[in-house]
């Protein structure tokens, strides 16, 4: 029996790293097909994401819902204005020169944010916006965080699904 716990936990922490890489793919492939560019700047977006959410909990205590709310907005403005300034101006240009600014943004957002006075390139904890809780399933432990995980990326992959299957869009 405790083998078989050992392995249901593995599968569960499996999926929830499964749950997080999808998300992430389902950005790059959003991306992708939109624009039909790989974006070399999308895991940048994450880090700004991520030192957004930080800077918020840990610097000005907001709660978690405003947090979401708020890097969510500020995340989406960064790529709308990358977008325009960087993307758009290059549409009809030959696709190397899409990929050449693509680095390029990739590269500044990662050296901006490092060299900036708010930000360090440093490690640094990510402050914990709410108490971890275990609750035993059987075999294996299961954490509200990986519940959330789990939600969110079924939400967010419903929703994907339902607005390019159910709508014209």
């Amino acid at each position: 029996m405790e083998t078989l716990g050992y392995i249901l936990q593995q599968c569960i922490n499996g999926l929830q790293l499964g749950a997080v890489y999808a998300l992430i793919a389902l950005g790059y492939t959003m991306v992708y097909g939109v624009l039909r560019l790989i974006n070399f700047a999308h895991g940048d977006i994450f880090m700004l994401g991520a030192f957004i959410a930080y800077y918020l909990i840990s610097k000005l205590n907001l709660p978690i819902y405003f947090v979401f709310a708020i890097t969510m907005l500020c995340t989406a403005l960064a790529g709308y204005i990358i977008e325009k300034v960087a993307y758009k101006p290059l549409r009809n240009a030959p696709k190397i020169s899409l990929l050449i600014t693509a680095v390029g943004v990739s590269l500044f957002l990662e050296y901006f944010l490092s060299l900036n006075a708010l930000f360090t390139p440093n490690y640094i904890a990510f402050p914990r916006p709410f108490e971890v809780e275990a609750f035993d399933v059987l075999f294996f432990t299961i954490t509200n965080v990986q519940l959330i995980i789990f939600a969110i990326t079924g939400i967010s992959l419903g929703l994907l699904y339902f607005l390019i299957y159910k709508t014209k869009q």
